[in-house]
């Protein structure tokens, strides 16, 4: 199997740790601008109700630009927890771990495996199986769709078939490396007797 240049100079770093981090780029630019939407929105909100004659057509429109004001906030929001606290993965000889919003979540090697992809039309990640899987919404959906019960919730500045191939590399060299640490403890607690 080749392996790709960029999966190669991260596997250069085994055993780790290495953490990849989402580029949130992105984020810097929609943050703002949804945060300018949302105000603009509530001024013409605010605009509509101190007019002296309120109809039904002023009131529907009003509705509108707070539906508006609250879907754009919520990107804001959202946007700004990404800037904050950008979606991470963290690789090491133990396991890995991701954290998104706050929140991480930690899998060893040993209780982790077929790893897979789930792709609809829109969006591909990286499925796995979990021994003791937390199933928020989104892996019980793809987990489905894959077979599998868990999924990685990001790609991390990766391409989807890079990262499988990095997690199911890094994942043989350890399970390799802790094999070989085992029987060489086991020598060594031999000689002793």
């Amino acid at each position: 199997m080749d392996i790709s240049p960029v999966v190669r100079q991260a596997l250069d770093a085994f055993p780790g740790p290495i953490t990849f981090v989402e580029p949130s780029g992105k984020w810097w630019l929609i943050t703002p601008a949804a945060l300018l939407v949302t105000a603009g929105l509530l001024f013409l909100v605010v605009h509509d109700f101190c007019l002296p004659h309120i109809g039904l057509r002023i009131v529907l429109k009003s509705v509108r630009a707070i539906a508006g004001a609250v879907f754009f906030g919520f990107v804001a929001i959202y946007g700004a927890t990404i800037i904050l606290s950008p979606p991470s993965l963290r690789l090491d000889q133990s396991g890995f771990t991701f954290t998104t919003l706050f929140r991480s979540r930690v899998f060893t090697w040993d209780q982790v495996s077929d790893f897979g992809t789930s792709s609809t039309r829109n969006y591909a990640l990286v499925v796995f199986t979990a021994a003791k899987p937390y199933r928020s919404m989104l892996e019980k959906f793809d987990g489905q769709m894959g077979g599998r019960n868990s999924c990685l919730p990001d790609a991390y500045g990766f391409a989807v078939r890079d990262l499988l191939q990095l997690m199911t590399t890094w994942q043989e060299l350890a399970l390799r490396r802790r094999a070989a640490d085992v029987r060489t403890e086991s020598v060594r607690i031999g000689q002793r007797h």
